[in-house]
């Protein structure tokens, strides 16, 4: 008997629980694919800093990766992928590559021009921004989306 009411009440707890994670998913998904981005972005950063020689961050929109690429020698690169969740969606721009040089800063062609990637949540989980500087800096920019 009392086992029974534990597993009763065990029961009303789950059905409680798992509607509110499941709704919670896509903006689960979103945040970790704003922290994929972010930290590869910070890496490749820190990278040219550390080797004191430029390292490419490049955005392959189609295959959903986002690619660290380091020139180690002249016969070779260091490489380093990383996937983008599918289910959320996302650009990049100027040209999906960014090159960063060894003082931190970024390769533009102006000192005016922001790099960014765009990502976007399933349904209501919203979209984000990074925005990185010409400075090198990053930040990620928070928009809220209202669905009618």
């Amino acid at each position: 008997m009392e086992l029974m009411v534990v597993v009763a009440i065990i029961g009303m707890i789950l059905s409680m629980a798992v509607p509110t994670v499941i709704r919670r998913l896509p903006a689960y998904r979103l945040n970790g694919a704003v922290r994929t981005v972010d930290s590869v972005l910070r890496e490749a950063r820190m990278q040219a800093m550390t080797e004191g020689r430029n390292v490419t961050c490049r955005f392959d929109i189609v295959n959903r990766t986002a690619t660290l690429l380091s020139t180690v020698n002249p016969a070779g690169n260091r490489v380093r992928t990383l996937a983008i969740d599918p289910r959320v969606s996302w650009s990049a721009s100027p040209s999906r590559s960014f090159v960063f040089r060894p003082d931190g800063t970024l390769l533009t062609s102006s000192a005016n021009e922001i790099y960014w990637v765009y990502l976007r949540g399933e349904g209501t989980a919203g979209e984000r921004w990074l925005v990185v500087w010409p400075s090198g800096v990053g930040e990620v920019v928070t928009t809220s989306r209202i669905d009618t």
